[in-house]
């Protein structure tokens, strides 16, 4: 047997409401009598629809299962900092300083040799530091069909009592392969050269396809010590 209209309205109304802790409102449903009494007579098949009408309860705030932040940035610091020491420090703006920071640059002046002065050196590095050794080391250099050992009146003449002459030969070769000393700098007590060559598969055009003797010299100040050669490919 179905409820009849008006009960099934009040049913619905009062089973709809979405709050447990609060009324419908506009129901009356909590201090109407009859209302009450409306549900108390109802048995059989309108007992089951009573199952739908959720029953009142205190008012409680809901659990918060949420685990505590403090903890949770605690545990976050804890990581960081040991993270932080197994790393060695966070100090990453200052690095310990390698050899080369405490390096200090040597000026110098490039000095490019043409016929008749240039001599057709053998591979190498050079440190010259008189006139005698220039002259010496121009008059050894093996003899090119294309360039001629200089005469002694053809060596360039360097004033070696203020300054020392670095050179550095690739043999002969392409000339788009020619080497410069791009830096001179002191590492410690040792002085140290630095200087650059694209070969030997380095791009070539035919403004320098021409055979050349490969080689780059630059006067330094007058020093005395070791002194390092460092390739640096272009």
């Amino acid at each position: 047997m179905r409820p009849p209209g008006d009960l099934r309205a009040k049913l619905r109304s009062v089973s709809a409401w979405p709050y447990a802790t609060e009324d419908p409102p506009n129901s009356g449903a909590h201090c109407n009598p009859s209302a009450t009494s409306l549900f108390a007579q109802a048995e059989g098949p309108q007992r089951a629809l009573q199952l739908h009408v959720r029953p009142q309860m205190n008012h409680r705030s809901p659990p918060d299962y949420r685990p505590a932040r403090t903890g949770n940035l605690l545990l976050c610091n804890l990581a960081a900092l040991t993270l932080l020491v197994a790393c060695g420090g966070g100090d990453s703006q200052n690095p310990a300083p390698s050899p080369t920071q405490n390096a200090k640059q040597v000026p110098f002046e490039s000095l490019n040799f043409d016929p008749p002065q240039i001599a057709p050196l053998s591979a190498g590095t050079f440190v010259i530091q008189s006139q005698s050794e220039l002259a010496k080391l121009w008059a050894e250099s093996p003899a090119s069909i294309f360039f001629p050992t200089p005469t002694p009146e053809n060596v360039p003449v360097i004033d070696f009592s203020a300054y020392t002459l670095l050179g550095v030969s690739l043999g002969i070769g392409v000339r788009c392969y020619t080497p410069g000393i791009t830096e001179v700098r002191m590492v410690g007590s040792t002085t140290e050269v630095i200087y650059a060559t694209s070969a030997p598969d380095g791009p070539i055009s035919l403004s320098c396809r021409q055979t050349w003797p490969l080689q780059a010299f630059a006067l330094v100040p007058k020093f005395a010590g070791p002194v390092s050669f460092t390739l640096v490919k272009r």
